[in-house]
């Protein structure tokens, strides 16, 4: 919740973080330390090498040495209820209720598994003392340079300089990333194409709507990763942004004409660097992954005639669920735990979880516990629109509906990124209430 007028407590405390923040090296450490974080957590998206838990730690340490982020901490105690407190509560119940409760240790690890990633959104503090806008300015140099690899990786496979499928078994391994292409290439004669894609992938379209507002260079490096890995998701991810910052961006140049010419020059320059990346785009893969046109007119022609694989899995997975609601109805109210499944009636797998996030928040806890939860995203974002300030602003709420979005296409919004992005969200809407 945005506050104002209501912090008489602690004003003299965050009238000292505001004017410290403006003094070159006051949050040094912060600094270092949400770089590290942030490396750490990509580096380790699916879990492989374990850095995540280190640096996880780490910042974890940090803050509790710090005495004004107990100051934030209580200002977001209704937020932190949310993301966390609710669903560990309904999650201990479900366990505890469950046959095996007595293993302790089982009840920690399935705990951690649901809350592990909400956790994220302790980082609020650590955000606010760096910046909001100076977090996600390293957010995007961090996918940014992942981009760049990813890009690389792509057009050296291609063209013939390496073979990625050799490194494959490490990188699974790892969980670093996966390799291959949509599954009905095959049916296409053209499976033996690699395009490797990084878990934190996932978080390109976020980090393309935040660079948008100032690095469009990053923003266009970015785009090209996101259409050579060709992932229906993050391609709709970077359409709809693209369509909203743009239109964002519009608003802003008519009411500011004469004003603001230095945004006009960025839309100018933004829009200049897309069309290259288009025709960039375009003749590479006019040359090297022509094949790959086929897969995407083949996908979208099964997608229109109501045959695609994936929409009748999704489909699938909705009438599992409501199966497993009629034999047991409660579960409407408080969900059915994290140890449940139910089957996809279309594939017949026992399902635990999905790309459809939404649809494991209502499985797991319940429809009131899950709207609760969008409803407290939605009021964030009506927040930002509202006290929006800057394009900076515009970015943040281009990426929270671009999360929102990708994150029940592609299993992106159960991730440690995602509720990172929500603590930067609520961390900027702090900044917004205070200054």
């Amino acid at each position: 919740m945005i506050l104002r007028g209501n912090l008489s407590f602690d004003q003299g405390v965050n009238a000292k973080i505001a004017r410290s923040k403006k003094k070159r090296g006051a949050f040094g450490h912060s600094e270092w330390v949400i770089s590290l974080f942030l490396s750490g957590t990509i580096l380790d998206y699916g879990g492989g090498f374990y850095v995540k838990h280190a640096v996880f730690s780490i910042a974890v340490i940090y803050l509790l040495t710090q005495r004004r982020a107990y100051t934030i901490w209580l200002h977001c105690l209704a937020d932190l209820a949310i993301v966390i407190l609710i669903p560990t509560i309904i999650t201990m119940g479900h366990l505890i209720l469950s046959p095996g409760a007595a293993d302790f240790e089982n009840i920690l690890e399935q705990l951690w598994g649901r809350i592990g990633s909400p956790s994220y959104f302790i980082f609020v503090p650590l955000i606010y003392f760096v910046g909001a806008e100076r977090t996600a300015n390293w957010f995007v140099v961090i996918l940014t340079t992942l981009a760049m690899v990813t890009i690389l990786l792509i057009l050296a496979h291609v063209i013939g300089m390496i073979n990625i499928f050799e490194y494959t078994e490490f990188m699974v391994r790892h969980r670093l990333a996966l390799f291959g292409t949509d599954t009905r290439a095959a049916d296409l004669g053209i499976s033996s194409v690699g395009l490797p894609s990084f878990g934190a992938s996932q978080a390109f379209p976020v980090g393309f709507s935040l660079a948008l507002a100032s690095h469009p260079v990053s923003a266009v490096i970015l785009a090209a990763a996101i259409i050579l890995q060709i992932q229906r998701g993050q391609v709709l991810g970077l359409i709809f942004s693209l369509v909203l910052m743009l239109a964002q961006m519009r608003r802003m140049i008519l009411v500011g004409l004469g004003k603001i010419p230095k945004v006009s020059r960025r839309a100018m320059k933004i829009i200049v660097l897309l069309v290259l990346l288009i025709l960039a785009m375009g003749v590479t893969i006019t040359f090297y992954m022509g094949d790959i046109i086929s897969v995407l007119m083949h996908k979208y022609r099964l997608i229109i005639s109501l045959q695609d694989e994936s929409t009748l899995v999704r489909l699938g997975h909705i009438e599992g669920y409501w199966l497993y609601v009629k034999e047991a109805p409660l579960g409407l109210l408080w969900g059915f735990g994290p140890n449940a499944y139910f089957f996809n009636t279309v594939t017949g797998y026992p399902v635990f979880m999905t790309e459809m996030v939404i649809l494991i928040y209502i499985f797991w806890y319940g429809w009131l516990y899950t709207t609760i939860f969008y409803a407290w995203i939605g009021f964030g974002l009506c927040s930002l629109l509202k006290h929006s300030r800057k394009p900076f602003d515009s970015a943040l709420v281009t990426a929270l509906v671009v999360l929102l979005i990708i994150g029940n296409i592609n299993p992106v919004m159960f991730t440690p990124m995602s509720f990172f992005f929500l603590a930067l969200v609520r961390a900027r809407r702090f900044e917004l209430a205070i200054s």
